[in-house]
């Protein structure tokens, strides 16, 4: 989807706009700087998660940015409930609600406001409030960091380190031949094996997102001492040569 004109765009964050108050009725609308919007509202909510009681309540910035709805919303949480070691960016503060290519994913399953606040930064809410309340995360948590994307792959997938490596790289090549056999190493062709898979993921991000994820990943599996695993996905003769090979690829990532 292409860039939308400034009326167009005006025109569909209005329309969807009026829907999100109809369920959230707090929101208000503005203009941002950059050619984008602003919605700031107060999201309240009483629910059952696992047969116990959940209820909170929390103010909430969304920001919709100019290339909308190609790119998805961000959200911040601005009633300072929620501290800065869960599962904020660092630099923005923003919400981390998910993995980059899951946000992406969920999003245009209901590429709306509402699907957004909805799907992605209610669960995120719920899943934290429930903790407040009962010392759990009901809905599990991704580590920080690259640690956490490749936690969300290997789920994804269903497979350990270096074969979503594998996997991980053929979205960053775009090259998903159906033919051959799978990276998984089940022994069958990508086509029977995970190609649906790869094909809904290669929609959300570009092949160098997905570059930089793996370059990332393999960054943190070199801190971790999983040379195992850098060796079976980069051969090399030596420690030290895996290690600048890495570091150059990281350099050139940058």
């Amino acid at each position: 989807m292409g860039k939308l004109t400034t009326e167009a765009l005006a025109e569909l964050v209005f329309s969807q706009f009026k829907t999100l108050q109809l369920r959230y009725p707090t929101f208000q609308l503005s203009m941002a700087s950059d050619g984008g919007y602003l919605l700031d509202g107060q999201l309240s909510f009483g629910t059952q998660v696992d047969g116990k009681p959940v209820q909170g309540q929390y103010q909430i910035a969304v920001a919709v940015p100019a290339s909308y709805p190609a790119t998805p919303p961000t959200a911040k949480e601005t009633s300072a409930k929620i501290p800065d070691s869960f599962h904020k960016f660092t630099d923005s503060q923003e919400l981390c609600l998910a993995a980059p290519v899951e946000v992406v994913r969920v999003f245009r399953g209901d590429p709306t406001l509402n699907g957004y606040v909805s799907n992605l930064v209610l669960p995120f809410l719920i899943n934290f409030q429930y903790r407040e309340q009962h010392g759990t995360l009901p809905f599990g948590e991704l580590a920080h960091g690259y640690e956490g994307i490749l936690a969300y792959y290997q789920t994804r997938f269903g497979t350990e380190i270096e074969p979503t490596l594998r996997l991980l790289k053929i979205l960053a090549d775009k090259n998903i031949e159906r033919q051959v056999e799978c990276h998984c190493g089940s022994g069958i062709s990508i086509r029977d094996c995970h190609y649906g898979n790869l094909k809904e993921l290669s929609k959300c991000l570009k092949p160098c997102e997905f570059g930089i994820e793996l370059v990332g990943i393999l960054s943190w599996c070199l801190q971790q001492d999983h040379i195992k695993v850098i060796s079976a996905f980069m051969p090399a003769t030596d420690r030290r040569r895996r290690r600048r090979k890495l570091e150059k690829l990281i350099g050139r990532r940058k």
